[in-house]
């Protein structure tokens, strides 16, 4: 009996150590997670030590200040002499800030931040704005500030669609082909030197461009998540021609540049 009892004593407090030592393992693990997550936010470093701030999505900045873009004419496309100069003028303050965000690298990018978009509204005025710029430039005869603000065109029409869905795409290559068309218009009034930096200046905007597979697979997840499993399998067939549609859009933008870039070449 008195062995019995010694050893369910015995038991016991090996069970206690047991406990003790996995509620102070726990405890220490806790504290050094805690220690390092606080040098992390003091430091802005993940566990690599290397810096992760994330890069502000460019869209979104080009979408907050077409907020502040004033009196677009209806008849933006058209419009000409005084009206044209007086839409440009009365958003000069705007042009610093669409250079700013334009200058910004594009970030990595992210589903959660391509579903969260707004539709383009604003963002629409920002290139509007920068095309009525070129088309001032045009007629009072300074072709360099044209060209540049035609350039700006295609880079507005790049960050629209980069790391969006599909109305991105369609809405950043609705612009990113206007610049090109306007930049092909002035290929008569070029310099050797406009060819050669505006040459330059594309190669980097293709060199960032996105395949499209990315987009496909953006989207289809949005869907997945917005209809459900089911609904989503049964749309699927819609979703396929509607994907394949802009994949032609897509490509069209992207000859489009290339014959651009070809006709640049010495």
């Amino acid at each position: 009996m008195n062995a019995e009892n010694d050893k369910t004593k015995h038991g016991r407090r090996y069970s206690f150590r047991v406990r003790v030592v996995l509620v102070s393992t726990l405890a220490v693990v806790c504290f050094l997670g805690g220690v390092a997550a606080f040098l992390a936010l003091l430091t802005g470093t993940g566990g690599s030590g290397v810096r992760t701030t994330a890069l502000p999505d460019v869209y979104e900045q080009l979408d907050r200040v077409g907020a502040s873009v004033r009196q677009v004419p209806d008849d933006w496309s058209t419009v000409s002499g005084d009206k044209l100069q007086a839409f440009i003028l009365t958003n000069q303050d705007v042009l610093p800030l669409i250079h700013e965000a334009l200058a910004n690298e594009l970030p990595t990018p992210s589903y959660n931040t391509a579903k969260n978009r707004t539709q383009g509204g604003a963002v629409r005025k920002v290139a509007r704005l920068m095309i009525a710029r070129g088309r001032l430039a045009e007629e009072q005869g300074r072709p360099k500030d044209a060209l540049a603000s035609y350039l700006d065109v295609v880079r507005i029409g790049q960050r629209i669609s980069h790391g969006g869905l599909l109305i991105h795409l369609l809405v950043g290559s609705a612009y990113h082909r206007a610049g090109c068309d306007a930049l092909d218009r002035m290929l008569p009034e070029m310099t050797a030197e406009d060819k050669e930096l505006l040459l330059t200046a594309l190669e980097s905007i293709d060199a960032e461009r996105e395949p499209f597979e990315a987009f496909d697979q953006r989207e289809r997840k949005y869907s997945r998540e917005l209809n459900g499993w089911i609904a989503y399998l049964q749309l699927q067939q819609q979703l396929d021609e509607s994907i394949n549609r802009v994949a032609l859009v897509y490509e069209e933008c992207h000859d489009q540049q290339h014959h651009l870039m070809a006709e640049l070449r010495p």
